[in-house]
């Protein structure tokens, strides 16, 4: 559990390090995919979850 939060701390450092170098309309978008890759990845985390 605790590598899954620090995986989650460095990757949420870098999204706002890229978010914060990206242009406004490219900000749009880069938040759009990662909502979606945040709910493919929950997804995918829960069902991993039940197999066990």
């Amino acid at each position: 559990m605790k590598s899954i939060k620090r995986d989650c701390m460095v990757s949420g450092i870098v999204w706002i390090i890229i978010l914060l170098t990206l242009p406004y309309e490219s900000k749009l978008k880069y938040i759009g995919y990662s909502f979606v890759g945040l709910i493919i990845v929950f997804i995918t985390y829960k069902f991993r979850k039940d197999d066990k």
